[in-house]
């Protein structure tokens, strides 16, 4: 799910790995 910004308040464990793939 890349379709807008990521909300850290619900973020979810599957999320942590794209959001950190994200994260320079």
């Amino acid at each position: 799910m890349e379709a807008g910004p990521v909300q850290w308040e619900n973020l979810d464990v599957s999320d942590v790995s794209t959001a950190a793939t994200d994260v320079p």
